[in-house]
């Protein structure tokens, strides 16, 4: 199942942000996976609730919508607040839909085991969760499992029983006259327990077959088959009722031609019965006052008590007993080696820590893998173990860079605490426009607006100090050329203060024609060197 989620790029982050999103009915999350960078992304609170509902659960294929982008995706982990029904962050994981990945898949047992509801037993679920790697579109929302046929086991016991008695009559019309004769019958029973299928208050119903041999009198005697069912109502531990109905077959003569021919008799029977050697509640060879598990099938090297797996350690010492396990791991089996064992191992099947609950941490961030993004890199905990990027490359995390793609420096919060060399450039270009009328610190008509694009690039930088230096040619005076080119130098020092250039970072500074660029020969040279240049101050 697809379900298409709307999400846009968060560019804020921490708790107090978090908290205001989820107020707004947004949740926080962080998508990673296929190779690619993590997003922050937020995501409706609403349409992700009503994803969860739907049959695939938390397998749920979500579209989501970035942008322009729609990018297949699943869950990989829910938080929820501690005592809060919300939740609180969302880890979304990038999917490809031809390729295969792993999640867990709720197990449903259903129905109450024979054994439960009959013989006493006891279900005991290591884990109701299953671990399955698939196509995305083919992750099942549960597997269901019934269990209703298990049961402990049936029995089968073996009885032994012999009938005297006196008779008249071996038929209707045939009674011998004044005669009484004596009548004996031994059999041999094969006796089957119904009380395992079903039961009928105290008493426990069983069914027999077996052969017998029968004397009469003085007569002959004969072999019979015998089929019988009953019951046996137990007034104690060794005392007890027994009414039984037999169906005799007659395989001889018995009495002579003239008297009872092959057939069939009945004979109901209603006897004490007596248990020799104890009570066996469960069936397993020792006696309840031997047994220390009485209504529980177990072995006699455990006194009656049961081994389920088979590990050399009682069920009821045995931490997992039905999985065969340790003794150091109290009958527990620790299936990746790393010494924890399978039911304190959070990742049974990877070797991992015990300050991981068992899980790996392949690059020691202190990070579990399942839950860290770039789980073969070092990385803090705050960028989902994955390192914070620099893109600037300024050594200064974007995180933490007010100028993420500015190279800067760190006492400046990763900004660059002056003009770039481009922007030196330009105004060093623009400063050549900076004109004065002859002999005088007043600017040409053309000069302020050449000032104030020099003015919008200082303004940038509210921390930088500027050097304003004022040069003059070789054409007067030194007297009169150092003065000239101290006013001039002060004359933009003013102009930028009036400017909103603090005054405090501008210094303005004469040269007169001690500094020239170009020679004072010529025309063209003597213009170049009456000038005014503006520096940064690092």
């Amino acid at each position: 199942m697809e379900i298409t989620l709307e999400a846009t790029n968060r560019d804020k982050t921490g708790s107090a942000e978090s908290r205001r999103l989820r107020s707004t009915g947004f949740i926080p999350a962080v998508m990673y996976g296929l190779g690619s960078e993590p997003e922050s992304l937020l995501i409706n609170a609403r349409e992700f609730n009503n994803a969860l509902k739907t049959e695939a659960g938390s397998n749920v294929i979500l579209n989501v919508n970035v942008g322009k982008d729609s990018i297949p995706a699943l869950a990989r982990e829910i938080q929820r607040h501690a005592f809060k029904d919300e939740i609180v962050h969302v880890d979304l994981i990038r999917i490809d839909l031809s390729q295969t990945v792993e999640a867990d898949v709720q197990v449903n047992f259903l129905g109450t085991p024979l054994g439960v509801k009959e013989e006493g037993g006891v279900v005991q679920t290591v884990n109701n969760t299953i671990s399955i790697t698939a196509l995305p579109t083919s992750i099942p929302s549960s597997i269901d499992i019934d269990i209703s046929e298990l049961n402990v086991g049936d029995n089968v016991s073996v009885g032994f029983g012999a009938s005297f008695n006196n008779i008249s009559n071996y038929a209707t019309g045939l009674a011998l006259e004044g005669t009484t004769n004596d009548y004996f019958t031994v059999d041999a029973m094969l006796k089957y327990d119904l009380s395992d299928l079903f039961t009928i208050g105290k008493l426990e119903p069983f069914v027999g077959i077996g052969p017998g041999w029968t004397w009469v009198g003085d007569y002959q005697d004969g072999l019979t088959g015998n089929v019988s069912a009953g019951v046996n109502y137990w007034f104690n531990d060794v005392f007890g009722l027994t009414l039984m109905a037999e169906a005799k077959h007659n395989y001889d003569n018995v009495g002579g031609a003239t008297q009872i021919d092959e057939g069939g008799t009945m004979r109901y029977s209603a006897m004490f019965s007596v248990k020799f050697g104890g009570t066996d509640t469960d069936g397993d060879g020792i006696y309840d006052e031997h047994d220390n598990c009485p209504e529980v099938p177990g072995l006699e090297e455990f006194d009656g008590c049961p081994d389920t797996d088979s590990d050399g350690i009682q069920d009821s010492e045995d931490d997992c007993p039905m999985v065969a396990g340790l003794a150091e791991y109290n009958g527990c089996p620790d299936t990746d080696g790393d010494g924890i064992s399978d039911n304190k191992d959070r990742c049974p099947n990877v070797a991992g820590l015990a300050k991981m609950g068992g899980c790996p941490d392949t690059d020691s961030d202190g990070i579990e893998d399942s839950k860290d993004a770039c789980p073969t890199v070092a990385g803090p905990r705050g960028n989902r173990g994955c390192p914070w990027p620099d893109t600037d490359g300024d050594s200064v995390v974007d995180k933490d860079d007010e100028c993420p793609e500015v190279p800067g420096t760190v006492a400046n919060n990763g900004c660059p605490e002056g003009p770039s060399e481009e922007e030196m450039k330009m105004i060093t270009e623009l400063s050549r426009d900076i004109q004065f009328a002859f002999g005088s610190a007043s600017f040409t008509d053309g000069t302020p607006p050449v000032l104030d694009n020099i003015v919008s690039i200082i303004l940038k930088y509210p921390d930088a100090s500027f050097s304003v230096e004022g040069h003059t040619d070789s054409v007067g005076t030194k007297e009169f050329n150092q003065g000239l080119s101290q006013r001039r130098a002060d004359a933009v020092v003013d102009y930028l203060s009036s400017k909103e250039v603090s005054s405090e970072r501008l210094s303005g500074v004469g040269f007169g024609e001690n500094n020239p660029i170009d020679t004072n020969v010529s025309a063209t040279g003597r213009s170049n060197n009456r000038r005014v240049e503006i520096l940064f101050v690092k």
